[in-house]
């Protein structure tokens, strides 16, 4: 299981691109966000994460560690659009 730590400000798509780099190619297991602490974030970030982790990389889970209540609502919003809440997790 791979664990990957938010930074306190985030907005961009291209942030969230930028923090998966470091999974390996191919890796598809769970992985473990550390959310706790992000001051700042936008819907898109949580978009881009929950999209890339879950629907292209097809991972088995992502379990959000801390997050608050606004990147909570931002990752359901997003796992239910794309029909892959039953793969979220929160912590």
């Amino acid at each position: 299981m791979d664990s990957l730590t938010v930074p306190p400000l985030v907005g961009s798509r291209n942030q969230a691109r930028k923090l998966l780099t470091e999974l390996p190619d191919g890796y598809r297991g769970g992985l473990v966000i550390q959310c706790e602490l992000i001051n700042l974030e936008t819907p898109s970030f949580m978009d881009e994460i929950v999209k890339i982790v879950l629907v292209e990389r097809m991972c088995a889970w992502l379990r959000l560690v801390g997050p608050p209540e606004n990147t909570r609502n931002f990752a359901i919003e997003s796992a239910d659009s794309l029909g892959v809440r039953e793969r979220l997790q929160f912590e």
